[in-house]
């Protein structure tokens, strides 16, 4: 599935802290029984983690920040994107509408707040792309660095070619005024922050979640060398299309390497078919979480949660 918000241009101060955020990992190691028995281990699942799944794949505390791997040279080269690594400060120059060095934008109107003064222009787009439950559990019990890595791929790959998809589909700069506006397609950008947990419920520990952030940097170089603000109108009634091409791609990725898929009658999304639905369950403490409140909200209302 797609989700989208829309971030606001922000100080150095906001905009480091947007990028710690993407740049910092969710997981919580804490103990938890049912994990300890599904893996089939008698040890804690934090050595689990750590051991098999943190040191042997991904960097603890600290995620990288993935350009698109296709950038155009000339986008690249006006927002100073290079080879150097897109460090926390480089993330958040981005996020402040400069380049990854901390300059204006060569050939960006100056952005300025909303006529009323109160609305910041807008400073990146997160599309978010999440994995099935049934992949990212998966992915954590998996037994071997090597079958991660296959499943992790899947995700990937159709994040990847989802977000390629959307480039097409997105990519128009807003040209003209206010009486006389139009559009022009060009190229755009955007950074790719992998996270591979939910968000902890408690004192609980994370639940494996493969999501991926990846956020959309609000300008378009177009043919003419015209360089100016991505129209966001574009995304409009857009977004549960994006998600379900991510869905097709996911499929497809999966049953190249014979993994037997099937659609999930209520989401109309992928699930990977040998993951049984109670473990699934297990490994969803938030949606749990989030249904327990919905339904407590609602009786509070006067209100069945499950009619509504």
């Amino acid at each position: 599935m797609m989700t989208f918000r829309v971030g606001a241009a922000a100080s150095p101060t906001v905009s480091g802290a947007i990028a710690e955020y993407y740049l910092t990992d969710t997981l919580n190691a804490e103990n938890v029984r049912a994990a300890e028995y599904y893996v089939g281990r008698e040890e804690r699942i934090d050595g689990f983690w750590h051991r098999e799944v943190i040191d042997g794949r991904l960097e603890m505390r600290q995620h990288r920040a993935e350009l698109r791997r296709d950038i155009s040279p000339e986008l690249a080269v006006r927002l100073a994107l290079d080879d150097r690594p897109l460090t926390h400060a480089r993330v958040a120059n981005l996020l402040s509408l400069k380049t990854a060095d901390g300059d204006p934008i060569e050939g960006r109107k100056k952005h300025s707040a909303g006529a009323d003064g109160k609305r910041p222009p807008v400073g990146f787009i997160d599309l978010t792309l999440s994995a099935p439950k049934s992949l990212s559990v998966a992915w954590a019990l998996a037994s071997t660095a090597d079958e991660r890595e296959q499943l992790l791929g899947i995700h990937r790959t159709a994040v990847e070619k989802t977000m390629q998809y959307v480039a097409e589909e997105i990519g128009h700069a807003q040209r003209g005024g206010k009486n006389n506006r139009w559009t022009e397609p060009g190229d755009i950008a955007w950074i790719g922050f992998h996270h591979y947990t939910a968000r902890p419920v408690g004192q609980d520990a994370a639940d494996p979640q493969i999501h991926t952030h990846n956020i959309v940097l609000p300008h378009v170089l177009t043919e003419s060398g015209h360089i100016g603000a991505l129209d966001l109108d574009q995304l409009n009634g857009r977004i549960k299309e994006f998600g379900y091409v991510y869905q097709a791609y996911l499929g497809t990725q999966a049953r190249k390497l014979g993994i037997r898929v099937d659609v999930d009658k209520q989401t109309h999304t992928i699930r990977f078919s040998d993951i049984p639905e109670h473990i699934e369950e297990l490994f969803s403490k938030r949606t749990k979480e989030a249904l327990k409140n919905a339904d407590a909200h609602a009786a509070r209302m006067g209100l069945d949660w499950r009619e509504l």
